[in-house]
């Protein structure tokens, strides 16, 4: 069987603007939805987001609770936003602990 190659065709100047604007709202919604993460894993007060848990703990606690990401962005998103957010302190706090 033969592959079918599919061209791209060039998009125009109004639809990659377009498609930018959506790209970067998207991207914009992730950064802030990462921050809220991370400030909530540094709070403490929070009963389901804390580093005493694991990062799929905290994820079933999320989908159970039916999180929705206050940024608009699809679970997917938002949960590997936790996952960014979550490891970024855990290797935090690894490192000071060697220190």
């Amino acid at each position: 069987m033969r592959t079918v190659k599919h061209k791209l065709k060039p998009l125009s100047v109004g639809e990659a603007t377009e498609q930018k604007t959506k790209f970067l709202d998207v991207v914009y919604a992730y950064q802030f939805e990462k921050n809220y993460f991370s400030d909530q894993l540094l709070s403490h007060n929070n009963e389901v987001i804390n580093l005493q848990s694991s990062y799929i703990q905290i994820r079933n606690n999320l989908v159970k609770s039916n999180y929705q990401s206050k940024y608009n962005l699809p679970a997917r998103l938002w949960k590997m936003a936790l996952k960014e957010a979550y490891d970024l302190h855990i290797r935090t706090h690894e490192a000071q602990i060697a220190l």
